[in-house]
Parts: C-alpha cells; sequence; structure tokens
C-alpha cells in the first residue's frame, strides 16, 4: 500500500500562500488609504495596518524559496 506524500511541493506551497492572503480588493483598499495617509501626512488606518500585518505574517508562514 502507497504512503501518501504530505511534504511541501512548489504547488502546494503556491496554493497555501494563495488562500492565506488578505482579498484583492481588501488589498488595494488598503494601499489607496496608505497613499491617501502618505499625501496628507497622517497616520495610517487601522485597516491599513491590519492588512499589511496580515501580508507580513503571510509573507513569514509561506517564504518563497
Amino acid at each position: 500500500m502507497s504512503r501518501l506524500d504530505h511534504r511541501p511541493t512548489d504547488e502546494r506551497v503556491r496554493a497555501a500562500r494563495a488562500i492565506a492572503y488578505p482579498d484583492q480588493g481588501d488589498v488595494i483598499d488598503a494601499l489607496c488609504e496608505g497613499i491617501e495617509a502618505l499625501a496628507g501626512s497622517r497616520p495610517l488606518s487601522a485597516k491599513t495596518l491590519a492588512v499589511l500585518a496580515e501580508r507580513r505574517a503571510v509573507k513569514a508562514r509561506y517564504p518563497k524559496s
């Protein structure tokens, strides 16, 4: 009987990264808010900071090889 191979492969890592990333619309909104904040010299919103933190966590969990 053959055993299942659960080792991470490039395809598995790509799929896991795609699922783990925040919604693209949320990312675009956060980027726009960030640009507006920089243009207006005001602090980044909590939403923008949360999306950026989520992105950093995904990159740390699923680093590119």
